[in-house]
C-alpha cells in the first residue's frame, strides 16, 4: 500500500500541473477590440468581433516598390473566423490580386500578436509584433 501512495501522489501532481498549463490559455474575449500595427510600409489595425473569435474589418494605408494604398478599409460582410490562435487574412484586387496578406499567431494570453506582412504578390514583407 506504501508504495501505490508516491504514485498516487505523483499522478496527482502531473494532473495540477496539467491543470494549471491549460488554465493558462486566456479566453478568446481578451483578443476582442483593434490591434494597430507598423511596419517600415505602412500602418494596418485589425477590428476582431467581441468575442475574440473573428476579424470584423481592417484597415490599411501601405506602399511597396512603386505600389501603394492610402487610408483603405477593408469591410466584410460576414466576420472571417480565426483558426485558434492563428491569424490568416488577405486583401485582393478582383479577387485575384493579393494586395496585402496577414499572417501570424496571438500569444496564449492573448495579448500579443507577432506575424508577417505581405504586400503586392510577395513584392514586400516584413514581420511585425503588436502588443496591447
Amino acid at each position: 500500500m506504501t508504495r501505490q501512495r508516491p504514485r498516487l501522489v505523483a499522478v496527482a501532481l502531473y494532473v495540477t500541473l496539467l491543470s494549471a498549463g491549460c488554465a493558462s490559455e486566456a479566453s478568446p474575449e481578451v483578443r476582442a477590440g483593434v490591434w494597430e500595427g507598423s511596419t517600415p510600409f505602412g500602418d494596418f489595425a485589425f477590428f476582431i468581433t467581441a468575442d475574440g473569435t473573428a476579424i470584423e474589418d481592417v484597415d490599411y494605408s501601405v506602399h511597396c516598390e512603386g505600389n501603394w494604398t492610402d487610408d483603405s478599409s477593408f469591410l466584410m460582410g460576414d466576420p472571417m473566423p480565426l483558426d485558434g490562435r492563428q491569424l490568416q487574412f488577405g486583401v485582393t484586387l478582383a479577387g485575384q490580386v493579393p494586395i496585402a496578406t496577414w499572417t501570424g499567431e496571438f500569444s496564449a494570453d492573448g495579448t500579443t500578436l507577432t506575424g508577417e506582412l505581405s504586400l503586392f504578390a510577395d513584392s514586400c514583407n516584413t514581420e511585425f509584433e503588436i502588443a496591447r
